[in-house]
């Protein structure tokens, strides 16, 4: 599945970026986002590893579903 994704490159220089994504397993969903919010304090937080693993706010639809 092809998708956009907020990357992160080792000079820590962020980017929009294509990227292609696996299908969902059998107990995941795939979500076509329309919103997520993104705070450049918590992504340079989470890449020098200052903060551990934190849940984004997005907002989207289902649009696969193996269930």
């Amino acid at each position: 599945m092809n998708a956009k994704a907020l990357i992160c490159d080792e000079r820590q220089h962020f980017a929009l970026d294509d990227v292609i994504l696996p299908d969902p397993a059998p107990d995941q969903v795939a979500i076509r986002t329309h919103f997520t919010g993104v705070s450049i304090g918590t992504e340079f937080g989470l890449i020098s590893g200052k903060i551990g693993k934190v849940d984004h706010d997005s907002i989207g639809v289902i649009i696969d579903w193996r269930g």
